[in-house]
C-alpha cells in the first residue's frame, strides 16, 4: 500500500505539472518524451531561460556543528528530510565568515538539492525558506518568473540521473541540466498547480505515515512475540 501511494503520489504530481488542471485544455505536442502533449498556451523552455544555477562551497570541518549564525548551512541530508522547506540546520555561518569565505548565498525561495554521490540519484527536493548557502555536494536553482511552489514539484519530475558525468562518482553536468526543457505555464497557473498539489499530497503522505505507523507497531509486535516464546515467558499451547 505504501508503494502504491506513492507511485501515485509522482504520477499525480506529474500528470500536473505537464498537463494543468483543466482536462479539457487544448493540447498540443512538447516533442519531450516525459511531457508528452501539453496545454496549447504552455510554453515549454529550457531550464537555463528561468532558473539560475547556484553552486555550494567547501564548508571547513572547523565551522561544522555551530547551531547560531545568520544563514542555515544545508548538507544532502538536511534535504533528504520529510517536508517540503528547509528554514533551519545543525550548521550556521555568520555574514562576515560567508564574506570571508566568499559562500555563495543561495536566496529564499530557491530549489535545493544534492549533486554529488548516490544524494543525487535519490532526488530529494526543498525550497529554501531562509536565505542559506549549501555545501559543495549541493546546490540551488534561482527563478525570478517561475512560481517556488510549482517548481518544487516540477524539479521532482526531473531525474536528476539523466546529467550524470558518469565519473568514479556520480556528479550533476550542470550544462546537461540548464539545457534541459520544462513546462512552463502561466504565472496564475503555476500557483493554482502548486496549490492544488499542497492539499493532495498532505493527504496522500498522511496515508502514507499511517501506514508506515502500522508497520512500525506490527515489528514491535513481532519483536515482543519471539522475545516472550524465546525466553519462555509464554508457552506455545499444546
Amino acid at each position: 500500500e505504501i508503494a502504491a501511494l506513492q507511485d501515485y503520489r509522482k504520477s499525480l504530481i506529474t500528470e500536473c505539472v505537464t498537463k494543468g488542471l483543466n482536462p479539457k485544455a487544448e493540447m498540443k505536442p512538447s516533442g519531450i518524451d516525459w511531457i508528452g502533449d501539453v496545454p496549447l498556451e504552455w510554453d515549454v523552455d529550457k531550464i537555463k531561460y528561468h532558473y539560475s544555477v547556484i553552486t555550494g562551497n567547501g564548508f571547513p570541518v572547523e565551522l561544522q556543528g555551530v547551531e547560531v549564525g545568520d544563514y542555515p548551512v544545508c548538507k544532502a541530508s538536511d534535504i533528504s528530510t520529510k517536508g517540503k522547506f528547509v528554514n533551519s540546520t545543525k550548521n550556521w555561518v555568520t555574514k562576515d565568515t560567508v564574506e570571508f569565505l566568499g559562500f555563495n548565498v543561495i536566496p529564499r525561495r530557491s530549489i535545493v538539492f544534492p549533486k554529488i554521490g548516490e544524494a543525487m540519484k535519490k532526488n530529494s527536493r526543498k525550497i529554501a525558506a531562509v536565505d542559506c548557502c549549501v555545501d559543495n555536494n549541493c546546490q540551488g536553482v534561482f527563478s525570478r518568473d517561475v512560481d517556488e511552489g510549482y517548481g518544487y514539484y516540477a524539479f521532482l519530475c526531473i531525474d536528476m540521473k539523466l546529467f550524470d558525468n558518469h565519473g568514479p562518482i556520480p556528479c550533476l553536468n550542470n550544462q546537461k541540466l540548464k539545457d534541459y526543457l520544462m513546462p512552463i505555464p502561466s504565472c496564475e497557473e503555476q500557483r493554482e498547480i502548486a496549490a492544488y498539489l499542497d492539499k493532495r499530497c498532505a493527504v496522500i503522505d498522511a496515508k502514507i505515515a499511517e501506514r508506515q505507523r502500522q508497520l512500525e507497531k506490527l515489528a514491535e509486535y513481532r519483536s515482543s512475540a519471539i522475545y516472550e516464546y524465546v525466553t519462555g515467558k509464554k508457552e506455545v499451547a499444546a
